[in-house]
């Protein structure tokens, strides 16, 4: 099981696209998202009017582009490296499984 020491876990709640964005933390999370160890990135909020709308409630990111996302912040930072008007593949574990979703950022 893949963890990170306990000072680099956090719970708080980033914004990403317009949703709502935090770490995995902790054994309950983990295996609610049916997840390796505390990776990723999951939604906690995503308005239908948000660039996120096609996200639900609980998905985890896993991968931006070519950058491994293993906490909130390494996805915002992977995100904001992407110019604008190009597409990046976003790893997203969803119903139990890994797939790609390939967005425009705007």
């Amino acid at each position: 099981m893949t963890t990170t020491p306990a000072l680099a876990r956090d719970e708080r709640v980033r914004d990403f696209l317009g949703a709502k964005i935090k770490n995995i933390v902790g054994l309950g999370e983990i295996s609610a998202a049916g997840l390796p160890g505390e990776v990723g990135a999951a939604f906690t909020q995503v308005p239908a009017d948000s660039a996120a709308a096609g996200f639900t409630v609980g998905e985890v990111i896993l991968k931006c582009g070519t950058v491994e996302v293993h906490t909130a912040d390494d996805l915002l930072k992977a995100f904001d490296a992407v110019p604008k008007g190009q597409k990046v593949a976003l790893d997203v574990w969803r119903l139990q499984k890994r797939m790609t979703i390939e967005i425009t950022v705007n």
